[in-house]
């Protein structure tokens, strides 16, 4: 599965080491969406408030892929934002998906592989989680659905 970790990355070493702290003082942006539409009103109405905020959208990159996770664990290592809002898809959790799900086989089959192929992006999520409640503390998860998972079989990987 891919996902790269923070955990697993030289600068893990580096905030990780005795003597740090977290520190809200070091945060370069008060606001970082991630999965996020491009015309979001979070950000748009926090930086219209004076805020700095920014979004890491699909054009930023793909975070399914290898290039796209190392482009998101960039900003969020050198910008350090003071508050991370993710909203997932959530299309394969939704009550429209469990309803799907006992129409047919198929449909089952369909969407069980989605959320197999979503397990990535859950991945991702869980060590954006981790690596801000160490650094900052403040994460706010935008999809309830997806959240419900953590409670569920699908996250037994994680």
């Amino acid at each position: 599965m891919l996902a790269l970790s923070w955990q697993s990355t030289a600068q893990r070493d580096k905030y990780l080491s005795k003597g740090f702290q977290p520190n809200n003082q070091k945060c370069k942006l008060d606001l970082l969406e991630i999965y996020c539409a491009e015309d979001s009103n979070l950000t748009e109405m926090a930086l219209k408030m004076g805020l700095r905020a920014k979004q890491f959208t699909k054009q930023d990159g793909n975070l399914s892929t290898a290039q796209g996770q190392a482009a998101l664990w960039d900003v969020l290592l050198k910008e350090c934002p003071r508050d991370v809002r993710i909203s997932p898809e959530c299309k394969f959790w939704g009550n429209f998906s469990r309803l799907n799900m006992c129409r047919s086989q198929g449909a089952h089959d369909r969407i069980q592989q989605g959320r197999k192929g979503e397990q990535t992006n859950l991945l991702l999520c869980s060590e954006v989680y981790e690596y801000q409640v160490i650094m900052v503390g403040i994460f706010t998860w935008n999809s309830h659905r997806v959240l419900k998972c953590l409670n569920k079989r699908d996250w037994r990987v994680l």
